[in-house]
C-alpha cells in the first residue's frame, strides 16, 4: 500500500482537482483506494461522496478507528469541521494515532490518497507525516512561485535533519496547474521554474514537462462528481484535453514511484 498527498501552503492551486483525478484513474485500473479529505473546506468529499462510508476525518486523529471498504470504486473518510480544532491536540499522539489507522488497513487498500489544507497546519503536517510521496501542484505566477522555497523546506523539515518526522517521505515534485496556455508569463515561469529546481520539477516517463492547463471542463467535471475523460464525449474538446493532461501527470507519478501503471 502506498501512500500518496497532494499539498502547498497556497489555496487555489488545483491541488483538489489533481488528486481527486488520481482517485478516478487509480479506482478505473481496480485498484482500491482509501481517500482521507483533511481539508475543511470538504471540496473532494463533495465529488467523491458516493465512496463514503460517513466516518469524519476527525476521528482518525483522536482514536482507532476500523475502516472497511465502501461498496464504490472509492471509500472516503470525509472532511469535518472539527478539522478547524486539531491545533488543540497533541501532535504526537495525533500524528501516531493516525500513522496506525492507516497501517490497520495496509492489506485492504492499494493506495491511500490525502488532500490537505492550503496552509501549513496540524492537518498538512500529518498528512506528510504518514505519506510515502507528496507533490505540489503550483499556478506557474508570481504569488504561487514565491512559496515555493517555503514548501521545499517544509519537505526538507520532515525527511532530513536530527529528528525528522518522516525520512522516508519522497518528495514527487511540483506540478504546473492551471496553465493558461496561451500566457507567454506562465510559459516564461515554468521555464524559470524548470531552470532553478529542475530536481524538484515532476517530468514525464519520456523525461519532459508535464502539466494541467486551465480548462472550464474540469470544473464541470468536478461539480458533476465525475471524471473529466468520463464527461469528454458530452462536452468540447477541453475535456479531451483535461483528460489527455491528467494521465500524463499520473503516468508521470507511478513511474516516479516505481510503479507500472499499465
Amino acid at each position: 500500500m502506498k501512500t500518496i498527498v497532494s499539498t502547498n501552503q497556497k489555496g487555489g492551486v488545483g491541488k483538489t482537482a489533481i488528486i481527486v483525478h488520481l482517485c478516478f484513474y487509480l479506482a478505473k485500473q481496480g485498484k482500491r483506494v482509501l481517500f482521507f479529505d483533511l481539508d475543511p473546506q470538504g471540496n473532494a468529499s463533495k465529488t467523491l461522496s458516493c465512496g463514503s462510508t460517513g466516518q469524519k476525518s476527525y476521528d482518525i486523529f483522536v482514536d482507532r478507528c476500523s475502516i472497511n471498504n465502501s461498496s464504490e470504486q472509492w471509500t472516503l473518510i470525509e472532511s469535518d469541521p472539527r478539522l478547524h480544532n486539531t491545533y488543540q491536540l497533541s501532535k504526537q499522539t495525533a500524528f501516531t494515532t493516525f500513522k496506525e489507522n492507516i497501517k490497520a488497513v495496509s492489506d485492504k487498500f492499494d493506495y491511500v490518497l490525502i488532500d490537505t489544507p492550503p496552509t501549513q497546519e496540524f492537518t498538512m503536517l500529518a498528512a506528510l507525516f504518514v505519506a510515502d510521496y507528496a507533490f505540489c501542484p503550483i499556478i506557474p505566477e508570481g504569488y504561487s512561485i514565491d512559496g515555493i522555497v517555503k514548501m521545499l523546506q517544509i519537505m526538507q523539515g520532515m525527511t532530513k535533519g536530527q529528528n525528522p518526522l518522516n525520512r522516508h517521505l519522497r518528495f514527487l515534485g511540483m506540478v504546473p496547474s492551471k496553465v493558461r496556455g496561451t500566457s507567454t508569463s506562465h510559459k516564461a515561469a515554468i521555464a524559470e521554474l524548470y531552470a532553478k529546481y529542475p530536481q524538484f520539477m515532476l517530468c514525464g516517463v519520456d523525461g519532459g514537462l508535464v502539466g494541467i492547463t486551465e480548462r472550464q471542463a474540469v470544473a464541470e467535471a468536478l461539480d458533476a462528481k465525475a471524471a473529466v475523460w468520463d464527461i469528454s464525449k458530452k462536452t468540447s474538446d477541453g475535456a479531451s484535453l483535461a483528460a489527455r493532461d491528467f494521465m500524463r501527470v499520473f503516468d508521470a507519478i507511478l513511474h516516479q514511484m516505481g510503479e507500472n501503471n499499465g
